[in-house]
């Protein structure tokens, strides 16, 4: 029983050490960055025109754009080496999103910027231009028809 799960161990680890990234030219990594850049850069411009609550944030804006962005980078540095993938998923499992959610929308974007990120650095380029812009389109539409909005008084009264 001992060397069929010392062979198994031992094929486990032999599998993670032989699985090398993809190699990446520095064009390639650059011009995804600015692929990511300017489709998070329309994530941000969305959320901004779509944003209804009192607590809007430049600040949270900026950190949509920077977390799609970095998401490519992690994304294209992983890729293909489960290793390093493992680590940097150990590293991130410490962070926390350190701002108060003012809407819960706000989490929604956040997701929407990763996944941009991550499709870029998989790169699926045109998978992630069609679908950036379908769901763009869909917030633009439920926002402007003020899709399932409450009934409520018209005018609040804030002390």
């Amino acid at each position: 029983m001992e060397p069929i799960l010392a062979n198994l161990i031992e094929g486990l680890f032999d599998s993670l050490n032989s699985t090398r990234a993809q190699s990446v030219e520095p064009i390639e990594v650059i011009a995804a960055m600015a692929f990511s850049f300017i489709l998070n850069m329309f994530i941000g411009l969305l959320y901004k025109k779509t944003y209804k609550g009192t607590r809007y944030s430049q600040d949270f804006v900026h950190t949509l754009v920077i977390i799609g962005t970095v998401t490519t980078i992690l994304i294209m540095v992983v890729n293909g080496n489960s290793s390093v993938a493992f680590g940097m998923f150990a590293a991130f499992s410490m962070i926390r999103f350190r701002r108060n959610l003012g809407q819960s929308r706000d989490l929604g974007f956040v997701f929407f910027a990763m996944a941009t990120g991550m499709c870029v650095g998989a790169r699926q380029y045109e998978i992630v231009f069609v679908t950036t812009i379908v769901v763009g389109l869909a917030i633009l539409f439920i926002s402007k028809q003020d899709a399932f909005a409450p009934v409520r008084a018209s005018h609040q009264l804030r002390i």
